[in-house]
């Protein structure tokens, strides 16, 4: 071959680098739209490209782009962007104007978003109780610290009182990462009844513990987390201890506790009212030195409906299953706080639960501007458990079958997400003078 050839055919391949690094760099135009944004405090764009679909980071400080074809770019499109955005805690609200451009002979689309962050501290707030059983919470939450949506929560808590609190952190983007870290400590004490075979017993139960966790953020909305608990139980004995055969005057168990969850959070939120699903599964496994291995698994699956234009129908189902032993300490709880509302707190325990809540949210009262909203609310607890040590057979036969219906309200403020203000009250079907009310912050579920 000749010199001349050899040039030739170097000139060949550097035209067609070049027409194909020009197709490349078309192509990529053509594909990212640009977004602008204003009106944000506090919320870091770099946080939102981490929780938004095909979103990346840009060169410009105040600008992100979103890796879409510009044919697709249109007003249904941009609108379930725009549903993306404030389904993100740290957004209230958003508005669009739509620009395009011809640049380079290729049509650039220029989206700037107005967005109204939502209020990220708010207060933790829960009071409710039977008689003879009452319990308070009150404390303080940052969803969005440092505006990348980092967490730091803390609160002070009496049941009967007994003195109990929590601190807990979370970053869910370690250097702007898909990988996320927590630590917690907390004490939790309260008087709890335990049953054993001659009969039950009221014991002090004092559970102090610390932990870490990891979490990954799959795709937005879909995370996996690791975790690691120690902890220590402590149960004192408030009965006369020769009246219940077999109970033990003193019990300290430190544990280890190994978990793993996975959650899909695929909920649209419209004003006051929720669209669409959650589903969560946790995996938990107890280690001590005293007894061998306990595993704990449930699975949580809620779903919301819209009714009309001012109805929202809510359903949870929860599914919970754990090691079957025939111990007094089982892991499931009957409790107004978490399942039956109107019940009491930590009233039976069980190594099995169903439990199903199904409540009905109407709205009753809206203002001029729109940001404040009174629900009320009607709603049926239905749960059963499985007493530790038995069959499964009691889930279904009715002997451990509970069910509280009830009404309640919701004042609801569009400061903040889930800004709620929840009164409820609940009466036993079966036994209409077990009853109680729970007063919390934020819906039920």
């Amino acid at each position: 071959m000749s010199i001349s050839h050899a040039i030739e055919i170097e000139r060949f391949f550097k035209r067609v680098a070049i027409v194909w690094v020009s197709l490349l760099m078309a192509f990529s135009a053509a594909a990212q739209a640009k977004l602008s944004f204003s009106g944000l405090k506090r919320t870091q764009l770099s946080f939102l490209a981490l929780n938004l679909e095909n979103v990346e980071v840009s060169n410009h400080p105040d600008t992100l782009l979103w890796e879409v074809p510009q044919a697709e770019i249109d007003a249904p499109l941009i609108s379930a962007f725009r549903q993306n955005l404030v389904n993100l805690p740290q957004i209230q609200g958003a508005s669009y104007s739509l620009n395009r451009e011809n640049v380079g002979g290729q049509t650039i689309a220029y989206i700037h978003w107005e967005l109204v962050e939502a209020q990220s501290i708010t207060p933790l707030l829960s009071f409710g109780g039977v008689e003879g059983n009452v319990h308070f919470l009150v404390g303080v939450n940052d969803q969005n610290l440092f505006g990348r949506g980092q967490e730091l929560m803390g609160f002070y808590q009496n049941i009967q009182g007994e003195h109990n609190f929590l601190v807990a952190y979370k970053n869910p983007a370690v250097r702007n990462s898909r990988y996320g870290i927590s630590a917690e400590l907390s004490r939790y004490a309260a008087e709890e009844p335990v049953f054993f075979p001659a009969g039950s017993a009221n014991y002090l139960y004092v559970n102090e513990n610390v932990s870490i966790g990891s979490s990954y953020l799959l795709r937005p909305r879909h995370i996996v987390d690791f975790g690691l608990t120690l902890f220590r139980e402590n149960f004192t004995l408030l009965d006369k201890p020769n009246e219940i055969l077999g109970a033990p005057e003193r019990l300290s168990i430190n544990k280890l506790l190994l978990k793993t969850g996975h959650k899909i959070d695929r909920r649209n939120y419209i004003y006051e009212r929720v669209q669409g699903s959650h589903n969560s599964t946790v995996i938990q496994g107890v280690l001590n030195t005293n007894d061998e291995p306990f595993l704990i698994a449930w699975h949580e699956l809620r779903y919301y409906g819209l009714v009309g234009k001012r109805g929202n129908w809510a359903t949870r189902l929860r599914l919970g299953i754990a090691s079957n032993r025939d111990s007094p300490f089982a892991p499931f709880v009957l409790d107004s706080q978490f399942n039956i509302r109107g019940s009491g707190n930590r009233v039976d325990r069980g190594s099995a639960q169903v439990v199903l809540n199904v409540e009905y949210r109407h709205l009753v009262w809206r203002n001029r501007k729109e940001n404040f909203w009174i629900q009320t609310v009607g709603f049926s607890d239905l749960g059963t458990w499985r007493s530790p040590g038995g069959r499964f057979s009691e889930l279904t036969n009715g002997t451990t079958l509970r069910q509280f219906v009830g009404g309640g309200v919701r004042f609801i403020s569009a400061k903040a997400k889930n800004a709620v203000l929840r009164v409820d009250y609940g009466i036993d079907v079966t036994n209409s003078e077990q009853r109680g009310f729970v007063l919390g912050f934020g819906q039920y579920f």
